[in-house]
């Protein structure tokens, strides 16, 4: 998972929803791999931390002109996953 805009927090547990999840602190251009068994694993993502979008990613999406963009990137965040089948 490559992750874009706001900080998150992300949780990983195990296969099943007995396993206590880890909460790891994850930040704009973070990346996290889950291979082997922990592809398997639940995981998610419940809050975004708020105001810690970079001003960067505002800049770059003011630049091109994409209102849209910014209004999403305000109170969202992008993760971009490559997986392998």
């Amino acid at each position: 998972m490559y992750s874009l805009g706001h900080s998150a927090v992300f949780l990983i547990g195990g296969k099943t929803k007995d396993v206590e999840p880890v909460a790891i602190f994850v930040r704009s251009g973070d990346v996290v791999i889950m291979g082997g068994e922990s592809r398997l694993f639940m995981h998610g993502v419940p809050r975004i931390i708020e105001n810690t979008l970079p001003i960067h990613l505002i800049d770059a999406a003011s630049t091109v002109s994409k209102r849209a963009v910014i209004e999403y990137l305000k109170d969202s965040r992008i993760n971009i996953n490559v997986r392998q089948v």
